[in-house]
């Protein structure tokens, strides 16, 4: 149960027991809600963007199509809609989602 990934993990087991579920999806929530609160929209989880520790707690990863810091109220739109089909608005260096990789895999 060392490292790997949520995916691989339900390939090998094919589904987790209650209290492996209620744990990983526990940490998820904690961890989606720490994101919201410091305004940041992860927009690709899926059970391979999910990391499983040594000590086993569930770290999220690829904020490559993460949104962060919005001005305004989340929209149904924003939700549905394909980031690649969105207009952008600025050209950066690094995506927001790249920088907060770099610094999340830094601390």
């Amino acid at each position: 149960l060392i490292g790997g990934d949520v995916k691989s993990l339900l390939h090998i087991y094919g589904y987790f027991d209650q209290d492996m579920a209620v744990k990983y999806i526990s940490e998820v929530a904690l961890a989606l809600d720490y994101l919201h609160r410091h305004g940041i929209i992860h927009r690709d989880l899926k059970p391979d963007n999910m990391l499983i520790s040594n000590e086993g707690h569930i770290k999220l990863t690829d904020f490559g199509l993460s949104k962060v810091k919005l001005d305004r109220e989340l929209s149904l739109m924003d939700i549905l809609t394909t980031p690649s089909l969105a207009k952008p608005k600025q050209d950066f260096f690094r995506t927001p989602g790249q920088v907060l990789s770099l610094i999340c895999s830094l601390l």
